[in-house]
């Protein structure tokens, strides 16, 4: 999983100098925050009992 983020991240990278678009370099914070966001989706308990567990760990 960590290659397919690097390789999105040196693609995305490669794509903005290119087109000289910016914007493009948040392509990789933005499909990380949905990976996380899914990964959290996906845990069988509430949304809430999730935040909880996932900062209560040390």
């Amino acid at each position: 999983m960590v290659y397919i983020f690097v390789c999105i991240a040196l693609i995305s990278f490669v794509l903005a100098f290119k087109y000289k678009k910016p914007f493009i370099l948040a392509t990789p914070f933005v499909l990380f925050a949905l990976y996380f966001l899914w990964q959290v989706a996906i845990v069988p308990l509430g949304f809430m009992e999730t935040m909880r567990f996932i900062f209560s760990l040390r």
